[in-house]
C-alpha cells in the first residue's frame, strides 16, 4: 500500500544490535546440524565410531554440581541478558528527514558531501571538505588566492535550507601551496592557513 503524502512514516534506521549475535548463533547452529549429518553417517554404518550427541548428554547426565559451575552459572545468565537487551534495544537513527520532501531522508555523510559541493563551485575555491556534527557544519576550503568566504557560507547555508537543517556553518581557508619557478627548477611555497 501506498501513502504519499499522508500517514506515518519510521525513520530508516541501522542495523538491529542483535545481528550479530544471530549469525554468531546461526553459525553455531550450522555446526549442530553437520555433527548431525556426521552422526547419521555414523549410525548408518559408513563412518566408523560413535555418535557425539548421544554421547554428550550421557556425559552431562553423570556430572555432580562442582566449584566450577558458579561462575559459568552466572557468566550464562549474563549472557543471557545480554542477548536480550540486544534482541529490544532500539536502533541507532542513521538518516534525518527532508522536510521539503515528504518520504525522503539524507544521512549526514550525504549533506556533508552537498555542501563541499556546493562550496567548490564559488570562486577561488579549488577544493572543500566539510564535517557536519550535530549542531555546526564546518567547510575547509583549500584554495591558492582570495576566498569570499561570506559568499560560501551563504551557499552552504542555501544549501542546508534545502535539506531542511538549521546548523550555524564555519568556513575555514586553508591557502594552498602554490609552485614557483626558479633557476634550480619547480618548488612549493610555504603553506598559510588562515580563518
Amino acid at each position: 500500500m501506498n501513502d504519499h503524502g499522508t500517514g506515518n512514516r519510521r525513520a530508516p534506521a541501522a542495523n538491529p544490535s542483535a545481528i550479530l549475535a544471530g549469525a554468531l548463533i546461526g553459525l553455531g547452529l550450522l555446526g549442530v546440524a553437520a555433527i548431525a549429518l556426521r552422526d547419521l553417517t555414523v549410525r548408518a554404518g559408513w563412518v566408523t565410531g560413535s555418535e557425539w550427541l548421544r554421547t554428550v548428554p550421557r556425559w552431562t547426565d553423570r556430572l555432580t554440581w562442582q566449584a566450577w559451575m558458579w561462575p559459568a552459572a552466572i557468566g550464562l545468565i549474563v549472557v543471557g541478558l545480554a542477548m536480550v537487551w540486544l534482541s529490544i534495544r532500539p536502533r541507532r537513527k542513521e538518516y534525518d528527514a527532508v522536510p521539503a520532501a515528504a518520504g525522503l531522508w539524507t544521512r549526514p555523510a550525504d549533506i556533508a558531501r552537498r555542501c563541499s559541493s556546493v562550496a567548490r563551485t564559488q570562486p577561488g575555491v579549488a577544493t572543500a571538505s566539510t564535517v557536519v556534527g550535530r549542531r555546526k557544519v564546518r567547510v575547509t576550503v583549500g584554495s591558492g588566492g582570495p576566498v569570499d568566504v561570506i559568499a560560501v557560507e551563504r551557499a552552504v547555508k542555501a544549501e542546508l535550507a534545502q535539506a531542511g537543517t538549521q546548523q550555524r556553518v564555519s568556513v575555514r581557508v586553508r591557502r594552498r601551496a602554490t609552485p614557483t619557478v626558479s633557476a634550480d627548477g619547480p618548488r612549493e611555497e610555504t603553506v598559510k592557513e588562515s580563518t
